[in-house]
């Protein structure tokens, strides 16, 4: 199971066979990883709170390993 990684857009999910830290290499730079199972897309947040960013409501933790890189990442850039 470490080698699938899910992509939700929307209600649409596809299922690829790759480990998170090669895509993790080959995402465009909008695409941002926030804990050890999760990446976002830093323009469909809507809110970021306790340690939480939320996209739809949807509650997406943000891990003290990546917590400064995605901060560092959302002060550069206007969403």
């Amino acid at each position: 199971a470490k080698d699938y990684v899910i992509f939700h857009q929307g209600k649409q999910r596809t299922l690829v066979h790759t480990r998170m830290k090669e895509l993790e290499k080959a995402l465009p730079p909008f695409i941002q990883r926030v804990h050890l199972s999760y990446f976002v897309n830093i323009y469909k947040i809507n809110k970021i709170e306790d340690n939480q960013a939320f996209i739809n409501n949807i509650s997406i933790p943000i891990s003290g390993k990546y917590k400064e890189a995605f901060f560092n990442k959302i002060n550069t850039i206007t969403l």
